[in-house]
C-alpha cells in the first residue's frame, strides 16, 4: 500500500512552514555574521588589532586579556608571573632593564598558563628580555581542564574564536569604551593594570592574623603533596623549553620573597613540601647556569623584607615598593641576590635555618637569635 498523498491544503501548510524555517535559519546566520563581524571590528580585547578609534576598556580577567595585549601592545619587554608580580609598574621595569616593558601577569596561575602566555607573546617576534616570577606552588600543577583559560584565544587559529564572537560580557566591555570615548575619559593606565598595591591593607596585624589561621588550616597539608619528579618534568617543558627555544631572549628569573613566616610554616607543617622546594631552587638554578640568556636572582633571603610583617598582606603578598626594589635590583645585576654556583647552596641553607630559627616576640617581631 502506499502512503496516503497529502491534500493541497495540507501540502501548501508544509511548503509555508518548510520556507518560515529556511527563512528563520538564513536570518540566524544572518545575525551570526553580522554580530561576529562587529566584535571582530569592535575587537573589545583587542585581539586582532590595537584600537585607536575608541578608548577600549581592557577585561580585569588576565587569562583573556593578556591574549590581545601580547598580540597588539607595543613593548619589548614582559613581565610574567603570578600575582607576586602583579605590583610591577611597566615603566618603571623598563626604566630599569632598558626598554618598554608589558605586564601579563595572571593571578593564581599555574606553570603551563604562564607558558603560554609567554610564548605567544615571544611568537610575536617583539620580546628581547623576559622577567619572570617563579612561584614553587605554580610548578605542581597544571591547569588541567581548568576552562577559565582561553585556549582557543592563544592558538592563532580564528575558526575557533567563536566564544569570543557570542560573549555578551565583551559586547559590554566594548560599550563601556565607548561611553568612555564619548565622554571623554582617559585610557585605562597599563601600568597599573591588575595592580593591587593600593587595594589592600599591609601591616603586620594582617600577617599575624594569616600566620596564626595557617598553622590551624595547614596542618597534613603535606600527604598529598606532589613529587618532585612531577615539579621539575613542568619546570622543563614549561618554562626551559623557552630559554632553549629562544636563546636571542634574555630571561630574568627570580624567586618572590614571601614572608619568612610563610617558609615557617612550610617548614612545620609540610617538611616534604620545604624539602622540594629547597633542591627546586638549586634544580631551577643549575639548569639555567648551562644557558648564557638566562640568569636567575634570589630575594627570599632579603631578610630586611622577609622579617619585616609591614611590608606583608598576608604571608607572602607584599607592598609594591618590592616589586620596585626587584626591577632596580635586577637592572643593575645586582650580586648580593644573583645566584651563582658559589653562592646557592649557602643560600639554601641559610633560608632553611631562618625557618627553623626565628620565632615572635611579644611584640609581634620576627627574632632570630641564631644571627
Amino acid at each position: 500500500m502506499h502512503a496516503p498523498s497529502l491534500i493541497p491544503a495540507e501540502r501548501s501548510a508544509a511548503i509555508l512552514a518548510q520556507k518560515k524555517m529556511g527563512q528563520f535559519a538564513l536570518f540566524a546566520i544572518l545575525i551570526s555574521i553580522i554580530t561576529a563581524a562587529s566584535v571582530m571590528f569592535t575587537d573589545p580585547l583587542q585581539i586582532y588589532h590595537r584600537q585607536d578609534w575608541y578608548t577600549p576598556v581592557f577585561f580585569k580577567e588576565e587569562r583573556y586579556q593578556n591574549a590581545g595585549l601580547a598580540r597588539t601592545q607595543d613593548y619589548d619587554i614582559i613581565i610574567i608571573g603570578s600575582s607576586m608580580t602583579e605590583n610591577f609598574r611597566s615603566s618603571q621595569v623598563g626604566a630599569e632593564l632598558g626598554g618598554k616593558a608589558l605586564k601579563l601577569s595572571i593571578s593564581g596561575s599555574t606553570v603551563d598558563e604562564q607558558y603560554k602566555t609567554a610564548k605567544l607573546a615571544l611568537e610575536t617576534g617583539k620580546v628581547k628580555k623576559v622577567l619572570w616570577g617563579i612561584d614553587y606552588f605554580s610548578l605542581k600543577t597544571e591547569s588541567g581542564d581548568n576552562k577559565d583559560f582561553p585556549d582557543y584565544l592563544y592558538d592563532n587559529k580564528l575558526w575557533n574564536d567563536y566564544p569570543y564572537w557570542f560573549n555578551y560580557t565583551f559586547f559590554k566591555l566594548w560599550l563601556r569604551g565607548l561611553q568612555r570615548t564619548l565622554e571623554g575619559g582617559p585610557p585605562t593606565n597599563l601600568d597599573l593594570l591588575n595592580n593591587w598595591d593600593h587595594a589592600v591593607k599591609f601591616g603586620r596585624e594582617k600577617a599575624l592574623t594569616a600566620y596564626e589561621r595557617a598553622l590551624k588550616s595547614e596542618v597534613g597539608y603535606g600527604r598529598n603533596e606532589e613529587p618532585l619528579d612531577i615539579v621539575r618534568a613542568n619546570f622543563d617543558r614549561y618554562i626551559l623549553s623557552l630559554v632553549r627555544a629562544y636563546p636571542e631572549v634574555e630571561f630574568m628569573f627570580y624567586y618572590p620573597p614571601y614572608s619568612i613566616l610563610r617558609q615557617q610554616v612550610w617548614y612545620k607543617l609540610n617538611p616534604t613540601r620545604f624539602q622540594n622546594q629547597m633542591q627546586m631552587r638549586k634544580l631551577m638554578f643549575e639548569a639555567f647556569d648551562r644557558y648564557p640568556n638566562a640568569a636567575v636572582y634570589d630575594f627570599q633571603n632579603e631578610r630586611s623584607w622577609t622579617y619585616n610583617l609591614d611590608l606583608y598582606s598576608d604571608l607572602s603578598h607584599h607592598k609594591g615598593l618590592i616589586n620596585d626594589r626587584i626591577s632596580e635590583a635586577i637592572g643593575r645585576r645586582d650580586a648580593k641576590y644573583l645566584l651563582t654556583a658559589e653562592n646557592i647552596e649557602q643560600l639554601n641553607e641559610r633560608l632553611e635555618m631562618d625557618a627553623r630559627s626565628v620565632f615572635l616576640n611579644k611584640e609581634g617581631d620576627v627574632i632570630n637569635n641564631s644571627l
